[in-house]
């Protein structure tokens, strides 16, 4: 584990089958980012580490607001959003920071983010925004989405 110095504090390191990854919380601009590294694909152990260094951050040192750094995630396990929304439901404001587009395209990302600086997103209940989806009974979508950001550099 990496040593602790005033930016950025390592948290938790753990291996999973081929992949080892260490948590950290850096503070930018005063809210302490939890950063899972260069994950792209989180799995489901992912989440519940994130979720438990958030946990601590809200109820051990008592943070109001807190971030993820999610500049590499490209797929996200099922339980992400209602992680974030249980948070800010306990009074959190939660940012996400530097999303991929794949993720910037998510409805749960279009209809409850929105954009407060170069490429940080706060969680806003209030400011739902009316999506507009595709009628699929009566037609496909006009125009193809190219989703080649999206998948992983790596498969296993």
């Amino acid at each position: 584990m990496k040593t602790e110095n005033r930016n950025e504090r390592p948290v938790s390191e753990s291996t999973s089958m081929s992949r080892r990854i260490t948590i950290s919380i850096e503070s930018k601009l005063g809210v302490d980012v939890v950063s899972l590294g260069e994950t792209e694909d989180w799995a489901h152990s992912d989440l519940i580490r994130v979720r438990d260094t958030m946990a601590r951050l809200v109820s051990v040192e008592k943070r109001r607001r807190v971030g993820i750094d999610m500049s590499h995630a490209r797929t996200l396990p099922c339980g992400f959003f209602g992680m974030l929304c249980d948070l800010y439901e306990s009074g959190v404001d939660i940012r996400l920071h530097a999303p991929q587009p794949c993720v910037q395209r998510m409805v749960w990302f279009r209809q409850f983010f929105e954009e407060t600086g170069t490429d940080v997103f706060r969680f806003s209940k209030e400011q739902r925004k009316q999506l507009l989806l595709p009628d699929w009974n009566n037609r496909l979508m006009a125009e193809p989405v190219d989703d080649s950001e999206c998948i992983p550099a790596t498969v296993p």
